[in-house]
Parts: C-alpha cells; sequence; structure tokens
C-alpha cells in the first residue's frame, strides 16, 4: 500500500470528474485555502464515501487477525473514522460558508494525514519483516506454534517470483507444489512438508550423481546433470524452512526448481539419445 503522498495510486478516484481532488492530499490544500470553491463540500462528501469502503474492505480482512496486526489495524481503524468524521464536519462547514471552522477543521485534518500515513507504514513495515508469524490468523507471539491454529510460525515470503513461463508438472511435482502454496496460504502446516519433499530431494540426488555417471560416457548427459543438480539444489533450499522457520526458502527454491524443469524439459525436447528420454521418465 503506497503512503499518502501517492494515494492517487492507492486509492481509486471517487468520481471520473477531472475537477474532483485526485488524492487527500490535493483535498487537504483546497480544503485549507481562505475560501475553498462551493464544490469543495460534494468533495469531501464523496472523499468520506471513499474512505468509508476502504475502511470497510479492511475491516472485512484485518478484524480477523491477531497478534501485532490486529493492534495495528486498531489503531488505523480509529484514524479512519477521524478522517470521515474530519471530512464530514468540512462539507456541513463548507456548505454553511462558515470558513474559520472550516480552516480549523483543514488544519486538523492535515494532521490526521500525517497520522495516517504513519499507521499505514507501521502496516507496511510489519507485513516487510522477517518477524515469524501464523501464516493463518497472523499471530506472531513468542511460541514456535499458533495457539489459535496449530501452525508453525514462519517467516513470510518477503519478495515473490512470477512464473517465466507455463509448465506442465507431473502428478507427484504439482501435489508438493500445491502443499506449498497452501502452507504459505496458511491452510497446511510446514510439518506437511517434511516427508515429501525431503523424499523429492533424495530422488533428484541419485538423478543427479546417475546423470553425472552417465555423462562420462555420454557427453550429450552433460547438460541434464547440471540441470539435476540445480534442481536438487532449488529443493535443498526449500528445505532451509525446516531448519530456520523463513518460508522465503520454499518461494526461492520452488523458483529454482521450476526453472530447472524448463530447462530439462527443453533439454529433452532437442535430445534425441536413448539416454535422455530415460533420464525424464524417471522422474514421472
Amino acid at each position: 500500500m503506497e503512503l499518502i503522498a501517492n494515494l492517487q495510486m492507492s486509492f481509486a478516484r471517487p468520481s471520473l470528474d477531472p475537477q474532483v481532488p485526485r488524492n487527500l492530499r490535493e483535498l487537504s490544500a483546497l480544503l485549507g485555502q481562505p475560501r475553498p470553491c462551493p464544490e469543495v463540500a460534494d468533495f469531501s462528501r464523496l472523499w468520506a464515501q471513499e474512505l468509508g469502503r476502504l475502511r470497510r474492505e479492511e475491516d472485512a480482512v484485518l478484524a480477523q487477525k491477531r497478534g501485532s496486526l490486529r493492534k495495528l489495524w486498531a489503531e488505523q481503524n480509529l484514524i479512519y473514522a477521524d478522517l470521515i468524521g474530519a471530512l464530514e464536519r468540512a462539507a456541513q462547514e463548507a456548505v454553511a460558508q462558515d470558513f474559520v471552522s472550516l480552516g480549523q477543521t483543514a488544519a486538523h485534518f492535515r494532521d490526521l494525514l500525517d497520522e495516517f500515513a504513519d499507521s499505514i507504514q507501521d502496516v507496511n513495515d510489519w507485513h516487510e519483516s522477517e518477524h515469524p508469524r501464523c501464516l493463518s490468523c497472523s499471530w506472531d507471539g513468542q511460541a514456535s506454534r499458533c495457539p489459535h491454529c496449530s501452525l508453525t510460525l514462519l517467516a513470510p515470503v518477503r519478495q515473490a517470483h512470477a512464473s517465466p513461463a507455463p509448465l506442465t508438472l507431473t502428478p507427484h511435482h504439482q501435489a508438493i507444489f500445491d502443499s506449498v502454496v497452501a502452507v504459505l496460504a496458511g491452510s497446511e502446516d510446514i510439518d506437511s512438508l517434511v516427508q515429501p519433499l525431503e523424499a523429492l530431494q533424495a530422488d533428484f540426488y541419485e538423478a543427479a550423481v546417475d546423470a553425472r555417471v552417465s555423462a562420462e560416457t555420454h557427453p550429450e548427459m552433460e547438460v541434464v546433470a547440471e540441470i539435476l543438480e540445480a534442481a536438487f539444489g532449488g529443493l535443498s533450499q526449500m528445505t532451509q524452512t525446516f531448519e530456520d522457520a523463513d518460508s522465503q526458502h520454499l518461494e526461492d527454491g520452488w523458483n529454482v526448481f521450476f526453472l530447472s524443469q524448463l530447462a530439462l524439459a527443453d533439454a529433452l525436447s532437442q535430445g534425441h539419445s536413448d539416454q535422455m528420454r530415460y533420464s525424464d521418465l524417471r522422474f514421472q
């Protein structure tokens, strides 16, 4: 979520009318004029409605959270209420042409915007931090497991990787990928990945060793050996999550593994030896 200075990118414009302030900073500047234009009352009502919509949307999600995030939202929720109240009051004062009171409301509104910016930054900092939390309810206490969801606390993914190209995974690989997604979504515990991921890691280790031996007599297997070693490395990176409870390893390691499978599919499509065809079959 962008900070207040860039609210035109964070908040939808409440009207297609080009005269409507594009963000709350523009509205604040308009309210602070000695004698604002008559339309400022409508602008204030429009933005009060927009903030109310955003507040309801965020509350539907964040009110269900626990730990530090719940406390951060409780504070931000109050600021939302103050902003909406200030805008509704500004609309009334603008209609009454009570410019002295409107000036005071405008000054208070500016202070609230600064407070709101700080609260948004606090929520962003929490989301981007490496502090372990329950990936279901966000509880971030001192225990290793969430007392509410019984899930292992994990540091969240801070940097996601976009899929570079489509690839049809084997059923076994797809099942592991689905489990990774479930863990990151907070619907499965990381323990569910230990056995299948370590078993797949062992399979790729053996395959990489076999391919490396085969490459001594079949040079075309060299590239396959390198790809299988890369796949093993990606899986090994994923298993680091079991050691330090950092889910970023799942994201980074799967990306390495996925890229290796793209490379393997490409290598096999270009190969003509029985050795390369066999190396593909062993992973079905």
